[in-house]
C-alpha cells in the first residue's frame, strides 16, 4: 500500500511539475514573440553606412525606432507585424545633416548679439560696449533684438544710437530678421523712423 501510494504522489507530482514547464514555456514563447514585434519596410532605395563603408540596401526591419537590419532582397520573405511598401523611395536611416554656415558663423563673431535683451538700454548698452573693439569701423551689424520681450512692447528709435554713435553706420536685425533697425549718416533727420520693414526688394 505504501508502495502503491508513493508511485500515486510522485505521477501527481510530475504531472504538476509538467503543467508547470509548460506554463513556463507558453510565457515564454509569448514574451519572445512580443519582444520581437517588429516592421519591415521595403521596395526602397537604401543608403547606410556599415564599417565606414556605403552600402545600399533594398528593405529594412526595424522595432521601437531602430534599425534591427536590412535586406538586399526587394520584398523579404518574412513575418513581420507592419509591413510597408516604400514605393521605390529613397531612405536615409539614421541621416543627420549637421552642417555649418562658416560665412554666417563669422559674421554672427562680428556682430553685436541682442539676443536677449531686456529692454531697449540693454541693446544699446550691447552696442556701445561692441564699438570699444578696434577696427570697428564703416558698418556695424547686429541680430536678436525683440520688443516683445520687452517691458513696453515698444520698437527702438534712431534716437536710442544716435546716442552712442553718429560716425558709423549700424543696422541691427531682430530676432526674425523680419525688420532692420538703422541708422545711417545719410538719414540725420530727426523724422526719419528707426525700424524699417524689409521688402522684396531688399
Amino acid at each position: 500500500m505504501d508502495t502503491l501510494q508513493t508511485i500515486v504522489f510522485k505521477l501527481a507530482d510530475e504531472g504538476t511539475i509538467m503543467k508547470s514547464l509548460l506554463g513556463l514555456f507558453s510565457a515564454l514563447i509569448l514574451s519572445v514573440t512580443s519582444a520581437q514585434s517588429n516592421t519591415i519596410l521595403y521596395n526602397v532605395n537604401g543608403y547606410t553606412m556599415e564599417n565606414g563603408k556605403l552600402k545600399q540596401f533594398s528593405a529594412l526591419e526595424y522595432h521601437d525606432g531602430k534599425v534591427v537590419r536590412t535586406y538586399d532582397e526587394i520584398k523579404p520573405g518574412l513575418a513581420a507585424d507592419v509591413m510597408i511598401d516604400g514605393n521605390g523611395k529613397t531612405v536615409l536611416p539614421g541621416l543627420i545633416d549637421s552642417h555649418g554656415h562658416i560665412s554666417w558663423h563669422g559674421r554672427a563673431l562680428s556682430s553685436v548679439d541682442l539676443i536677449g535683451t531686456n529692454n531697449e538700454k540693454d541693446a544699446q548698452a550691447r552696442v556701445a560696449k561692441f564699438l570699444e573693439k578696434p577696427n570697428t569701423t564703416g558698418w556695424l551689424w547686429g541680430r536678436g533684438w525683440n520688443q516683445e520681450h520687452w517691458p513696453d512692447k515698444m520698437f527702438p528709435t534712431k534716437a536710442t544710437l544716435d546716442a552712442v554713435t553718429t560716425d558709423i553706420a549700424i543696422v541691427l536685425n531682430r530676432i526674425e530678421s523680419i525688420k532692420l533697425c538703422n541708422v545711417f549718416r545719410a538719414l540725420r533727420g530727426p523724422k526719419w523712423p528707426f525700424c524699417l520693414p524689409r521688402t522684396d526688394k531688399g
